[in-house]
């Protein structure tokens, strides 16, 4: 947004950042494994699951 209000305000010809491609970093299978992912769920994420699970089954 910065660089189209300078554009506009004839500050700058082009926006440096139009074609820039950010890249992630790919996470390997080891540092995938070693995430800490939580073993259990909150009280209103068991409540919704648990109401979730009874309307499929009906």
């Amino acid at each position: 947004m910065i660089f189209k209000k300078a554009i506009q305000k004839e500050l700058i010809k082009k926006d440096p950042t139009l074609f820039v491609v950010l890249q992630k970093k790919k996470k390997t299978i080891e540092e995938l494994k070693k995430d800490d992912i939580p073993k259990y769920m909150e009280k209103e994420e068991l409540a919704l699951f648990l109401k979730t699970v009874a309307l499929t089954k009906a």
